[in-house]
């Protein structure tokens, strides 16, 4: 699965995700301990395969209306993983569980939005956020019920993941606090198809690509995670 989902990448694609998971494995350690590494790459191919599904979801209709896009190439692996990989950075260097939190965060938010986008022009009209104006399908900024039940779908597909590797990785996790990650994840996660739309209206108005809103997108949906967790946790 993980060999099929690389080969909708394009072979600098491959290169570019292969070092980012480098990056991932290294940055997950602290002091030598590794405990992390694997719950950032697994997360990272999790996010993988879940593209690879949204993509190949409705292949044939999305050819005859030409939004069927296979092969992704580096920038598209850039936008989506350099916010994960910065938040891994700023857990190896800070030691603080706070960014495991905006990892977590992050990928839930990319996972959401690739499905949101994908799996949303399968069926009714999309509408641009803020005027509600009916645009085209695959116009950025366009929102649709399809698009954001089935970003919530990979919300939640990410979240559940989440917080059983952590549960099970911090063993001393009490049945609050995992309620508490599972909730900030999620609506984290699905936040940043909202975050996502509501820049992608931007584009529209030549400002920004689609590659800088996904990356501004996710790293915003990360410190939204981040925030939410102080939040409830001092609440």
């Amino acid at each position: 699965m993980v060999q099929r989902t690389l080969l909708t990448l394009d072979y600098k694609g491959i290169v570019a995700a292969l070092l980012l998971g480098v990056g991932f494995f290294v940055f997950g350690s602290k002091s030598g301990n590794y405990t992390f590494s694997a719950f950032f790459v697994l997360s990272m191919v999790l996010f993988l395969i879940l593209s690879a599904i949204a993509t190949k979801i409705g292949k044939s209709y999305k050819k005859n209306i030409h939004l069927y896009e296979y092969k992704r190439g580096v920038k598209n692996v850039l936008s989506n993983g350099l916010a994960p990989l910065a938040m891994s950075i700023l857990f190896y260097f800070s030691g603080s569980f706070l960014f495991i939190i905006g990892f977590s965060s992050v990928v839930a938010a990319i996972s959401a939005d690739k499905f949101s986008s994908e799996i949303g022009v399968l069926n009714g009209k999309p509408r641009l956020i803020f005027s509600m104006k009916k645009v085209k399908k695959g116009t950025s900024g366009g929102i649709s019920a399809l698009g954001l039940s089935a970003g919530l779908v990979a919300s939640i597909a990410i979240t559940i993941f989440s917080a059983i590797y952590l549960y099970f990785l911090l063993s001393t996790t009490s049945a609050v606090v995992l309620a508490i990650i599972f909730l900030t994840i999620l609506i984290s996660g699905f936040s940043g198809t909202i975050i996502d739309s509501i820049f992608g209206y931007f584009e529209n108005k030549g400002i920004g690509t689609k590659h800088t809103t996904n990356f501004i997108a996710s790293m915003l949906a990360g410190f939204v995670g981040m925030l939410l967790f102080l939040a409830f946790i001092l609440a």
